[in-house]
Order: C-alpha cells, then sequence, then structure tokens
C-alpha cells in the first residue's frame, strides 16, 4: 500500500490516457496502465507507480469527512513471489 492524503491528491492519470478527478477516481480499481500517478490539482506535486511483471496494481481514493481521507496505489502479489521490489517516485513538478 502506498497512500496520501485525499485532500491534497485529488487527481489521478496515467499513460493510457485516463485523467480522474475528485470523486471520479473510484475506491479500488485494477490497473491497466504501465504507469500512474496521484498528483494535486495545479500537477504542483506527484507520487507515481508502475505496474510490475507478476503483480497486480491497484488504484484508489476515498474521502468520508471525519472517516477517511486517503489516494493511492496497491500491489497485490501472489503467494510464490518470494522477492518484490517496486518504486515510487515522487515530483515537484
Amino acid at each position: 500500500m502506498n497512500e496520501q492524503g485525499a485532500d491534497f491528491f485529488r487527481k489521478y492519470t496515467d499513460t493510457d490516457g485516463l485523467t480522474l478527478i475528485g470523486d471520479q477516481i473510484p475506491s479500488w480499481e485494477k490497473m491497466q496502465a504501465k504507469e500512474a500517478r496521484f498528483s494535486d490539482i495545479q500537477n504542483r506535486l506527484s507520487f507515481e507507480a508502475a505496474s510490475v511483471t507478476g503483480a497486480s496494481l491497484y488504484l484508489g481514493r476515498e474521502k468520508f469527512k471525519g472517516h477517511l481521507a486517503w489516494a493511492g496505489f496497491a500491489y497485490s502479489i501472489p503467494p510464490d513471489i518470494d522477492i518484490f521490489k517496486y518504486a515510487i517516485k515522487i515530483r515537484a513538478i
């Protein structure tokens, strides 16, 4: 899991050309793109994840006042993988 604050990170974009803003972003959905990013609306700061062979990558965002406020990525890894490496890129634009 790689999550940041949903109040700030309200924009999702990916290498397939998909752009979602705010409530358009689902709670959890499997990604098909090679890379994706969450950013603020003005694209000043972002965090990015990339697909990794053998794993599934999910994106999500939930914001319920007083309960939840997260946006991020999660990898689902099969039980036969012993070592798993990935990178999260943080960019100030």
